[in-house]
């Protein structure tokens, strides 16, 4: 097994562009929110995720209509889609605080409208958890915010509700768990579902092998089907198979490990699906080029083979960690000069969604 100081090898399987994912990454929206779409192109990326407001905050943004203008225009330009956004870290529907469950309903009618504005694919988010009350009781509280969230949303746009990676009281490890909010919701046809790697190998999906793929692919047709995947959160694990523990490793790094992903990214289950990275990044600033050359290398639809890639990602590791022990002796240019913004980078949180 990889632990997540290993260094990444070569994967054994050989891969097949039949999948023909979209891959993607989350990008960052500072500096305007098309700046995101501008990272992503860069980047080379098919599909993207974004936060359409802040994270950590429940108060939700409106953009102003010049915002919305050059969202447009960054979007004719390049050719990145779909987009989706991304909720907050806040949402719980499982909740029996009164005040926060009706403010996880209204950000997720904020993040609709957001989305609507944007007009983005879906907006991607976790059910939350639960401290009181059978779970019969928690799904139909879920189900209540859920309804009340589309029924006050007068768009089209999806509600993707994202697989967990588990704990005693953490909705949404269990795909059958899943299954049964959207039966009791109607099985609405605006709800669909996002499948990330990590979680389901945190969850005790063994992705490391094939027969632990069919295994996953077997318990999501058997629950929410496969009709209902609309994205693919594509994740190495930092946390070992079943651990319960949400922590994200760039693309070979960690504990499924090149091998395991390579199979998931090429398996006809997930064909056309938008496939997008939460990684915490080889330089720790989040998804990067490394990581996209890396997923494209599995697929065999990059310029680099898979070896050249993971060269490359070492390089980059490489040079970042000399630059983080350069900075910790000082900025020699001032707090605005290089040496001050790598500092800087080096007080950012690894790992957005770790």
């Amino acid at each position: 097994m990889a632990g997540p100081n290993s260094r990444p090898r070569a994967a054994s399987v050989v891969a097949s562009p039949v999948a023909n994912l979209r891959i993607g990454a989350h990008c960052s929206t500072a500096g305007g929110v098309q700046r995101a779409i501008e990272r992503a192109a860069a980047m080379g990326c098919r599909s993207v995720q974004i936060f359409g407001t802040n994270g950590r905050q429940w108060k939700a943004r409106h953009h102003r209509s010049e915002e919305i203008a050059a969202w447009e225009a960054a979007r004719a330009t390049h050719d990145v889609g779909p987009v989706f956004s991304h909720g907050i870290y806040l949402i719980n529907l499982g909740s029996t605080d009164s005040r926060i469950y009706a403010a996880s309903i209204r950000s997720l009618i904020d993040g609709l409208r957001i989305a609507a504005d944007l007009k983005l694919a879906g907006l991607i988010f976790h059910l939350g958890s639960y401290g009181d009350g059978a779970p019969p009781a928690v799904i139909a509280r879920v189900a209540q915010g859920l309804r009340h969230a589309l029924d006050q949303s007068p768009n089209s746009v999806p509600l993707l509700l994202e697989n967990s990676a588990g704990s005693a009281r953490m909705l949404g490890a269990r795909f059958a768990d899943l299954a049964e909010v959207l039966a009791a919701t109607g099985n609405d046809e605006r709800l669909r579902v996002c499948v990330d790697t990590a979680h389901a190998f945190a969850a005790g999906s063994d992705l490391r092998t094939a027969d632990g793929l069919e295994a996953l692919l077997a318990t999501v047709r058997a629950t929410v089907g496969l009709e209902r995947v609309a994205a693919l959160h594509v994740n190495d694990s930092a946390a070992p198979c079943g651990s319960q523990r949400d922590r994200h490793a760039n693309l070979g790094e960690g504990e499924i490990g090149l091998d395991g992903l390579r199979l998931a990214l090429n398996h006809p289950a997930f064909a056309g699906l938008p496939a997008m990275l939460e990684v915490p990044g080889f330089a720790g600033d989040g998804p990067d080029m490394a990581n996209m050359e890396i997923a494209r290398a599995m697929l065999g639809v990059g310029r680099l083979t898979l070896l050249g890639a993971l060269r490359r990602a070492r390089r980059q590791a490489a040079g970042s960690a000399s630059q983080g022990a350069a900075s910790s002796r000082g900025p020699v240019d001032g707090p605005s000069g290089p040496a001050g913004r790598r500092a800087g980078h080096a007080s950012k949180p690894v790992g957005a969604f770790n």
